[in-house]
Formats: C-alpha cells, sequence, structure tokens
C-alpha cells in the first residue's frame, strides 16, 4: 500500500497502526507494524489542540499482511472514532468552564468580586446549562451504542454537533470574563478558546454536521 492519512494522533510514538484500506472495492482494516516503509511528515504546528501532534503518515509500499487483516465493517458496528469526538469538546468545556469561575470568584472589581457581577451569573448560568444538556446527550448516545440500537450514531451526530458548539461558547465566554488577564499567553483561558475551536473543525465539521441534521429533520434524500 502507498499513500498518506493525514492528522493520525500519536503516529510518533504508535507501535501499531490500524489503517482501512479498499480491497477488491470494499473498506477493509489491517494491523500493520510500523517499519522502514512507513514514515512521519511533521504538520502539526497549529493554534489549538497542541499537545495532540497529529502528524502525517505516509506509507510507500507498506505490506498489508492477510494474517492480521480484520473483518470489513458491518451495519451497525459501533464507530469508535465518532464517538470519542464530543468527549473532547466537552473535556474543552468543562475545564474553559473550570478556569472562568476560578477567574470570576478570585478577581475583584470595583470591591466586589467579578462573581457578584448580575451579568457574569446571567451568562454563566446559560453556558452551564448548555454544557449540561451536551454532557447528557452525549452520554444518552453511548448508552444506546452500548445497548446496539441503531439511533445511536445518529445520537452522536447531535452530541458532537452540540459539544462543539457550547465549547466554543464556553471558552469565548471565559475570554469576556477574563479580560485583558485571560487573553495572555500564560492564561489557559485564552489556551481553551484555541483548543475549543479546533473541536469545529474535526471531521466531520460542525457545517458538515447541522447540513446532515437539518435534511433528517426536514426528510431531504441526498438523492433529490
Amino acid at each position: 500500500m502507498s499513500g498518506a492519512k493525514r492528522f493520525v494522533s500519536g503516529a510518533e510514538i504508535a507501535d501499531y497502526l490500524l489503517v482501512n484500506a479498499l480491497v477488491d472495492g470494499v473498506p477493509t482494516f489491517f494491523g500493520v507494524v510500523p517499519d522502514a516503509t512507513v514514515s512521519v511528515i511533521p504538520i502539526w504546528d497549529t493554534l489549538g489542540l497542541r499537545a495532540t501532534r497529529s502528524q502525517l503518515l505516509a506509507f510507500d509500499n507498506t505490506v498489508l499482511s492477510g494474517e492480521y487483516r480484520g473483518r470489513a465493517p458491518g451495519p451497525g458496528d459501533f464507530a469508535v472514532i465518532p464517538a470519542g469526538l464530543p468527549a473532547i469538546s466537552l473535556g474543552i468545556a468543562d475545564a474553559a468552564l473550570d478556569a472562568l469561575v476560578e477567574h470570576a470568584r478570585s478577581r475583584v472589581i470595583l470591591g466586589k468580586p467579578l462573581a457578584h457581577q448580575q451579568w457574569v451569573q446571567h451568562e454563566v448560568a446559560d453556558v452551564q446549562t448548555k454544557l449540561a444538556a451536551a454532557h447528557a446527550l452525549y452520554d444518552c448516545g453511548l448508552a444506546e451504542a452500548d445497548e446496539g440500537l441503531p439511533s445511536f450514531f445518529p445520537t452522536l451526530v447531535r452530541s458532537k454537533y452540540l459539544a462543539n458548539k457550547v465549547a466554543v461558547e464556553v471558552a469565548q465566554l471565559g475570554v469576556r470574563v477574563g479580560g485583558a488577564s485571560g487573553y495572555l499567553k500564560q492564561s489557559p483561558i485564552q489556551r481553551h478558546l484555541r483548543d475549543a475551536e479546533a473541536g469545529q473543525l474535526m471531521a466531520y465539521s460542525t457545517e458538515v454536521l447541522a447540513g446532515e441534521i437539518g435534511m433528517e429533520v426536514l426528510g431531504i434524500s441526498e438523492k433529490h
């Protein structure tokens, strides 16, 4: 097999790779032990999620052994990668909210902590409620997957969409509450915003997901 795959998190330290390739037109998984035919090309110099180091993997006539060939994916199989993506944004949102709350409690404005200002209280109530709803939807999707229900994938699609949007909203509020202090590179507040924005770009992006969800709700088929 020859080709390349972009954005492979952990590629630099992986002892094993799980590769999905077309065999006679059918998607098939193979286990691959990295050797001289597999090279890591550093491309990960990003604004956010820098620690994931999702580099490019290049394959040059890499042998796909039948011994390590898996079966083709089938209907109802649990989609592992999409299932994990909402958790990334939810974790970022949780961290952003924690940093926001800590700053609001400790920063004194006009003789009182910033947390005493009503606009901060109202905005925090709004994002925390949305974040709780996003967590609940994600838990619902995982429960449906555990039970083998076909509805799990549409639920996880909505979960990623909501988690991505909420994470950005929480992080943006963190910057507003953090003010100039939160805008400094040394502050975690600005990093949360950069990380949250990255979540929206992971496949599938929020724009693509919105289109899929909208077509489903409106009963629009891709064929028409």
